[in-house]
């Protein structure tokens, strides 16, 4: 929201994707982490992932990564954030989507820090905006 009066429309509809596509992203995470992670025998983890289950975990990853791009490029052009993580948001999260299913490995945890400083480079900055931001009272206000 803080970007909102530059990006306009296309900035709510990124939004409204990214948004969408984080729950998507977050709940197929969850599934494959929290649940399938722990079968025992690969024949129920085979036959949990036949019928309509892997492209409901490919569809959520690429709604997500195209979440990710648009909402990227709206942090990029509205100039409120800074360069180097809404180009991160933009690059680095939609191949996270997708390399994320690949076995544990350096890449896979060099991916997921990288996410995470991405994400933490963006918080301190919106933190920052938020405090300079001056919070003043509405003398004419009607209680409710």
């Amino acid at each position: 929201m803080r970007q909102r009066p530059a990006t306009g429309r296309f900035g709510d509809v990124a939004r409204t994707v990214n948004l969408i596509g984080l729950g998507l992203f977050g709940g197929a995470a969850f599934a494959s982490n929290l649940v399938l992670f722990y079968f025992d025998d690969d024949d129920v983890v085979d036959e949990a992932l036949t019928g309509p289950t892997v492209p409901a975990l490919i569809g959520s990853a690429a709604v997500f990564a195209v979440g990710c791009v648009l909402f990227g490029a709206a942090m990029i052009r509205a100039r409120v954030f800074p360069r180097i993580p809404s180009w991160g948001y933009a690059v680095v999260l939609p191949l996270f989507a997708f390399l994320t299913a690949l076995p544990d490995s350096l890449l896979t945890s060099a991916l997921h820090v990288l996410v995470g400083v991405i994400l933490l480079w963006l918080s301190a900055a919106l933190w920052r905006t938020a405090r300079s931001v001056e919070h003043t009272a509405i003398p004419n206000r009607v209680p409710v």
